[in-house]
């Protein structure tokens, strides 16, 4: 009882600070590397038809499809430094009807370059940047050219368990810097907390597979980004105020399912719920909603 109620808490406490961190640029993975060092990932979601609306009036629906393909790798300098690098694309469709003042198509392509000190056994330190551009259907403007830039520390305090928090600048789907805290704990051999921004996990191992762990998983988390619109993007509209803004888009969702693996490779199957997401033209200062909608994920992992 005693465990259950402290898991409860924990779990608990860290939906809220995820919370708290706001909604978080999942396109960066600036986090991943705590956990999977060395992966290269694909992953792809689909989801249902949803309503779109700006201050209460309908402006048709839309569904979305989205891929990510991210790579990261840990390379040891000394036995205290080593060096982070990595890159990652992501390109998300929308499906309009009703003629709403949205892209057809947000994508995102990075570079990552960071380090991480070992001060002791128990704490290590870094940071990050990843230089990319961040556009619509185009990547090749000026405008799209941002550098979001990530601090982090992680406290190990024993075996199985690792607070991390720090500072992201230009990770989530707002200006200015935004404060992240989490934790990953190995709460017994079947049962782990994995609750690092942008997503809070729990993950059970349902058994084996040819020696390999086959598991089921419930997460909640916050995904989204900051990406430039085109010069001339509004007047296609007949809404020139809409040119050349930056676009924030911020969504939550939950999500379960099931993971496998084979060999150096890990698949995944989910099934999840994506609650109402906000496009918010920022120099404009117009926001558009899109409701609710289930949807499907499939992700498969690489580690080397």
């Amino acid at each position: 009882m005693k465990k259950l109620l402290r898991f409860t808490l924990l779990f608990g406490s860290m939906l809220l600070l995820l919370v708290f961190a706001d909604r978080a640029a999942a396109q960066e993975r600036q986090l991943d590397w705590v956990e999977t060092p060395e992966m290269l990932s694909t992953r792809y979601t689909s989801d249902l038809s949803a309503g779109v609306s700006q201050s209460g009036n309908g402006l048709g629906a839309m569904r979305d499809s989205q891929m990510d393909v991210n790579y990261q790798r840990r390379i040891p300098v000394s036995d205290r430094l080593a060096a982070l690098f990595g890159g990652g694309y992501r390109r998300t469709d929308l499906f309009l009807t009703g003629g709403a003042p949205l892209p057809a198509a947000l994508q995102s392509l990075s570079v990552r370059a960071g380090a991480e000190w070992k001060f002791n056994e128990r704490w290590k330190g870094g940071g990050s940047v990843s230089p990319g551009v961040y556009g619509d259907t185009d990547l090749d403007r000026s405008g799209d050219f941002k550098v979001p830039i990530s601090l982090f520390a992680r406290y190990t305090p024993h075996p199985g368990l690792t607070w991390l928090g720090g500072l992201a600048i230009g990770f989530y789907g707002r200006r200015g810097v935004t404060p992240f805290l989490g934790v990953i704990w190995q709460i017994n051999e079947k049962w782990r907390l994995n609750a690092t921004p942008p997503m809070a996990r729990i993950t059970y191992l349902a058994g084996r597979m040819n020696e390999r762990p086959v598991d089921l998983f419930l997460g909640f988390g916050f995904d989204g980004g900051r990406y430039q619109v085109a010069p001339d993007f509004g007047s296609r509209f007949n809404r020139p105020e809409l040119n050349a803004n930056t676009l924030s888009v911020q969504q939550a969702d939950v999500r379960t399912g099931v993971a496998a693996g084979w060999r150096f490779l890990r698949g995944e199957l989910g099934v999840g719920y994506q609650f109402a997401r906000r496009y918010n033209y920022e120099q404009a200062a117009e926001t558009f909603n899109v409701g609710a909608a289930p949807y499907l994920a499939a992700n498969l992992l690489a580690r080397f």
